[in-house]
């Protein structure tokens, strides 16, 4: 009796090892990295933007060094209703278009319009890209649909504003399933920062500094001396620059990186079937691929998270709480139409801070 019993125990506890071992290779497929990116370019030939070919050097330089910056993304193992979510952030999105009195009708059809959205004709959805809210990842992506489409080919993906025709454009935005991803802008902004003047690569880092570094020696730095060396930005520096040029600017694919996305991704006129945000991407970004029915061709990659609001909080410190509250209120329709706070957003980066010994008259604007 005591031999069956002991047999038992062994037949469950190999029964219990061989179904460990299946579920952690079926993990493994399913979040299985993406395919090597092809890193032929093409030109294009809208001079209000780079061309696709530095583009696609500055996305190359990004995927290699593993630049997608997911730090605040959650992790935390929560009861995740993704459909609830999006009805939510719709609904919300909807609602402030509403009170704040914008257009609702599609865009005219420009290369400013066009620019930021891919297009999968095959599987029939647009992903307008942001600037630092994994767009390296996503763009990763779309290359792997647009081969899966056309089979090996030296050009990445197709744009819209590739397109030509305003009435195909406008057909695939009424037709498509289209996606888009958001940030808290203080985060997103400190992003580019990091990125592109300061711990991201050098080569990218000097194109930068030749395109903006006298004007931000201009604006930002009062010494003669020190005004005429363009280069070793701080980010107070970048911030004022950022405040004195305006929302208002020209749109191009460098300014891009800290514009307002509510300037380019049109979300009051463009019906959005799905809204990610950057701080839940490890809960969305898989879940849109299915949604989209390309999980067969493509999985999203494992999203790694590290210190985030430490981060911010460390960065932040060194900006004074007025600047920071100017800053806020230039994304200030970024905020208002995806929902994200001011007060809470205002609280993460000022950590111990408080606004307490600021004057009235700024108080009152938190």
């Amino acid at each position: 009796m005591r031999l069956k019993r002991n047999l038992l125990s062994i037949v469950i506890i190999v029964v219990s090892i061989v179904g460990t071992v299946f579920a952690f290779i079926n993990y493994q497929m399913e979040t299985g990295e993406t395919a090597h990116i092809n890193s032929n370019t093409r030109q294009t030939e809208n001079p209000s933007y780079s061309s696709v070919a530095e583009d696609f050097e500055e996305f190359l330089v990004d995927r290699s060094n593993n630049k997608d910056d997911v730090s605040n993304v959650s992790h935390t193992q929560i009861e995740y209703d993704f459909d609830q979510v999006q009805r939510h952030r719709k609904t919300h999105l909807n609602g402030a278009c509403d009170r704040l009195n914008q257009t609702r009708t599609l865009p005219r059809v420009s290369p400013a319009s066009t620019f930021h959205f891919i297009i999968s004709d095959k599987f029939k959805f647009l992903f307008c890209f942001v600037p630092k809210i994994a767009c390296t990842t996503w763009k990763g992506i779309m290359i792997q649909l647009y081969h899966n489409q056309v089979g090996p080919t030296k050009k990445r993906f197709v744009k819209l504003d590739e397109i030509g025709s305003p009435e195909k454009v406008k057909k695939r935005w009424q037709n498509y399933k289209k996606v888009v991803f958001v940030r808290e802008p203080l985060a997103r902004v400190l992003s580019a920062y990091l990125n592109k003047l300061r711990d991201g690569d050098k080569k990218i880092q000097t194109k930068w500094e030749r395109r903006f570094g006298a004007q931000i020696a201009n604006i930002a730095r009062k010494d003669d001396t020190h005004k005429r060396r363009n280069s070793d930005f701080t980010f107070v520096e970048f911030i004022k620059f950022i405040l004195k040029l305006g929302p208002d600017i020209k749109l191009d694919s460098m300014k891009d990186h800290w514009l307002p996305y509510s300037s380019f991704t049109h979300p009051c006129r463009i019906q959005y079937d799905y809204i990610g945000h950057f701080e839940t991407l490890a809960y969305d970004g898989p879940t849109i691929i299915k949604k989209l029915g390309v999980e067969d061709v493509v999985q999203f990659p494992e999203v790694h998270s590290s210190a985030a609001v430490d981060g911010l909080q460390t960065e932040y410190a060194k900006v004074p709480i007025d600047l920071i509250l100017k800053l806020q209120e230039y994304y200030k329709m970024d905020y208002e139409l995806f929902g994200y706070s001011k007060e809470e957003s205002l609280k993460l980066v000022l950590g111990n801070r408080t606004t307490s010994d600021m004057p009235p008259q700024v108080v009152m604007h938190v």
